[in-house]
């Protein structure tokens, strides 16, 4: 786009607040966009850095295309234009906006938890399947103690994995 100086960005859906990289797109090239879309898009820029049109009126928008090219609009508005595209870049974009956010939520003064770690899921999974294991070990290896169906008499059953023999004893 930068060997151009007008561009149309027609958007696909129309609705208050709804923007899309179409328009970005046309700050970022330095261009002068004639715009369909976001009927409340001058909340978001300003209004000099775009022309709207109107798709559905062929006529009119081709006119008024025809009429700001002819009266040099992009020479007249190219200062709001930087400006927009130096807005687009600096502070509309995704990283700026959540980086925002995370400033605004996040407490300078908050320090992390004793022994606080930042896991990869490699480790997250490594360290699962070691407490799934150990655990599955020692319910193992643990005394178990049931009632034999056959008498009323408690039996306690031992698993000794080191050794790998059952032992019984009667309770």
């Amino acid at each position: 786009m930068s060997d151009y100086r007008y561009h149309v960005a027609v958007e696909n859906h129309i609705a208050e607040h709804h923007w899309t990289e179409k328009l970005a797109d046309a700050f970022l090239g330095a261009t002068l966009p004639f715009y369909f879309g976001c009927p409340n898009a001058s909340d978001y820029f300003p209004a000099e850095s775009f022309i709207p049109i109107d798709i559905r009126d062929f006529d009119t928008a081709v006119s008024t295309i025809k009429d700001a090219i002819d009266s040099h609009q992009y020479e007249r508005r190219l200062p709001v234009i930087l400006e927009t595209r130096r807005l687009v870049l600096e502070e509309i974009n995704l990283f700026s906006v959540l980086s925002g956010e995370i400033e605004k939520r996040n407490d300078p003064a908050a320090t992390p938890g004793q022994g606080a770690l930042l896991w990869s899921r490699h480790a997250i999974r490594h360290e699962f399947l070691r407490h799934t294991l150990r655990f599955a070990w020692e319910r193992i290896n643990s005394t178990r103690v049931r009632r034999n169906k056959s008498s009323s008499r408690l039996i306690d059953q031992s698993y000794d994995f080191h050794s790998l023999h059952r032992f019984r004893g009667d309770c």
